[in-house]
């Protein structure tokens, strides 16, 4: 379940003596802002609103945001809600850059390591596929699957599909897990033909999503 919602902190602020408190008359105030911000999981994404405030060191009188005279105001939001105070409030975002900055970087990584055993492919490698963008007549309810690599003879290829068809490739994944395809009835006996330039095709449009080598997994 994602906890997201508002919430707000004070700040405290420096001391103030230019300003006569209404009640009391005495000039000595202490500042203070209050900065509310949306979170979730009780990190910080972005603030949303910023207030100042003064209390007065006599009496205790608060006045926050409207109430207080507006050149007051603007005299002391610079100091309570500077750049170094307020970029805590941006913990989320920030965090959030960095795992897409991650994301980017390992899946670079990933389309490299992938274009490398698609180009020299081995016998035994395992292609999770997608079947729909690879073959005419594909069952949608079931077209992820496992494709094995059982001969080559130069750029010519010939692979064994999996006898199983899955909704999600959690079910690729899983079956490669769990030593499924160890098993000598998994792969099917038709070969199917093919060269590595098809290969490389079938993932540039998404036909092959991940590419298994037994001595490099």
């Amino acid at each position: 379940m994602i906890i997201f919602g508002t919430r707000g902190k004070g700040t405290p602020g420096e001391e103030l003596v230019t300003e006569v408190c209404p009640v009391c008359g005495h000039s000595l105030h202490r500042t203070f802002g209050i900065t509310s911000y949306f979170h979730v999981f009780w990190i910080p994404i972005f603030p949303y609103r910023r207030r100042a405030g003064l209390v007065c060191s006599h009496c205790q009188l608060s006045r926050v945001g409207k109430n207080l005279p507006r050149r007051v105001n603007e005299a002391i939001r610079p100091q309570l809600f500077s750049l170094p105070r307020l970029l805590p409030y941006f913990t989320g975002l920030f965090l959030l850059a960095v795992l897409v900055a991650w994301g980017n970087w390992n899946d670079a990584r990933k389309l490299e390591r992938h274009l490398a055993l698609i180009d020299d492919p081995r016998v035994g490698d395992i292609y999770e596929v997608d079947s729909s963008e690879i073959f005419r007549e594909a069952d949608p309810e079931s077209k992820y699957l496992l494709l094995k690599v059982v001969m080559r003879d130069g750029e010519a290829l010939e692979l064994a599909s999996g006898s199983l068809g899955y909704s999600s490739f959690f079910g690729c994944r899983n079956a490669i897990e769990n030593r499924e395809t160890e098993r000598g009835q998994y792969f099917q006996a038709e070969r199917i033909p093919v060269d590595i330039r098809t290969l490389r095709k079938w993932r540039e449009r998404g036909g092959i999503f991940d590419v298994h080598r037994p001595a490099a997994d």
